[in-house]
């Protein structure tokens, strides 16, 4: 039998909270790789936290930069 894990959603204004502040950080490293992610993010979407592609995902779950941000910050011990 495989064992599933289910991870919380994300709420909503922490997932809003988490993009701006990583966007924000990345702007200091634009020519890393996690700056294309977010530049991507925000030209099609227009950071709009409404049409943002976290809010969309089954369970509210943010984009791999705000999923890997939101373990470290809160469901670590």
């Amino acid at each position: 039998m495989e064992k599933t894990t289910t991870r919380p959603a994300i709420p909503t204004e922490t997932a809003i909270e988490l993009c701006a502040l990583i966007r924000e950080e990345i702007r200091q490293e634009w020519h890393a790789e996690a700056a294309r992610w977010c530049w991507l993010c925000e030209q099609e979407h227009a950071v709009k936290p409404e049409k943002m592609g976290f809010i969309k995902r089954p369970g509210n779950r943010g984009c791999p930069q705000i999923n890997a941000r939101y373990a470290r910050e809160f469901l670590t011990n």
